[in-house]
């Protein structure tokens, strides 16, 4: 089993009296994107502050490589990278010039390094213009080798798509999805587009008055549930209609018979059963699919439908 990259142990935050965060604990291991959300107010943001130093944890720690925030911090935060929001550029400066003073800051960052960053990113044909030059898009593309320029082992994004045109949102997430998966780096991200983090993550947690409410792989299943929708597309619908009501006579299954597919409600278990006695009644079976919930369901089945901060 894989070390995880994080570990956030046993979080509390308190503010005054006010208990912001409780009993917090999970990990983010490394090559993967992770979702972290919640709805405003949740803590969030606290939690991402907390592990990097911004704010100091009432009790409990972060691991960041094994090392503690709370005793070990300027080791720890050698590990970490991050944008929040906009990345800090000097916009009268060239993008080379940007990396090169921040690479100054970091021992061991090589011009072949800078180089190579600026390739991952697509930025060589316009590495040396001036930042005020760059598109919203070409910005986030330099924050993010900025950020990498240490070798970090986690990368961590606050709303790294706000701004960004369908285009630049999709660019960024490839870029993203990459990294994670050529570098073995981990990705912590935050945003409000929930439709955009489904197709960016592969596992997410949700948050919800300071404490974690689930922590799940993307496009996962609750198969424990009491039953789910199965949608089958089939011919003749008339008869593949009959069978299955029969077959559902004096049992919870129940059965909808739409012009060009099935909607059952069954039990996952049940799903080979009805395939099987479909077909035995000469039914031409076309297309089978769950209705899965989306991500935007879960969190809003989680929470009440609160905004995302």
């Amino acid at each position: 089993m894989q070390t995880p990259i994080v570990q956030f142990q046993n979080l509390y935050k308190n503010f005054g009296k006010k208990q912001v965060i409780k009993d917090l604990s999970f990990d983010v291991y490394p090559g993967e994107v992770f979702g972290f959300l919640g709805p405003n107010g949740a803590g969030k943001t606290t939690t991402i502050r907390m592990m990097l130093g911004l704010i100091k944890m009432t009790a409990g720690d972060v691991l960041v490589e094994g090392i503690s925030v709370n005793s070990d911090f300027e080791k720890a935060i050698t590990h970490v990278g991050g944008i929040v929001e906009n990345p800090e550029l000097y916009q009268f400066m060239t993008g080379y010039n940007n990396l090169k003073l921040y690479a100054r800051m970091h021992e061991g960052v090589t011009d072949e390094r800078i180089m190579a960053l600026v390739k991952q990113v697509g930025l060589e044909h316009r590495i040396n213009d001036k930042v005020k030059t760059y598109s919203l898009g070409m910005r986030q593309r330099l924050g993010l080798a900025q950020a990498l320029l240490h070798d970090p082992k986690i990368i961590v994004l606050d709303e790294p798509t706000n701004g960004l045109d369908p285009a630049g949102i999709k660019e960024f997430r490839n870029y993203l999805r990459n990294l994670a998966a050529t570098e073995n780096v981990a990705v912590m991200v935050s945003s409000h587009i929930l439709s955009e983090m489904e197709l960016m993550c592969d596992r997410y947690g949700i948050i919800q008055n300071g404490e974690l409410v689930d922590v799940r792989m993307v496009g996962q299943q609750d198969l424990s549930s009491e039953s789910i929708k199965i949608i089958i597309a089939a011919k003749p619908m008339a008869k593949a209609g009959e069978i299955m009501s029969a077959m559902a006579e004096g049992t919870s299954m129940k059965v909808q018979v739409n012009s060009t597919t099935l909607e059952i409600m069954a039990h996952h278990e049940q799903v080979p059963g009805i395939i099987k006695t479909l077909v035995n009644g000469d039914v031409a079976i076309y297309e089978v699919k769950l209705d899965q919930k989306t991500l935007e369901d879960h969190f809003i089945e989680l929470t009440g439908g609160g905004e995302i901060e």
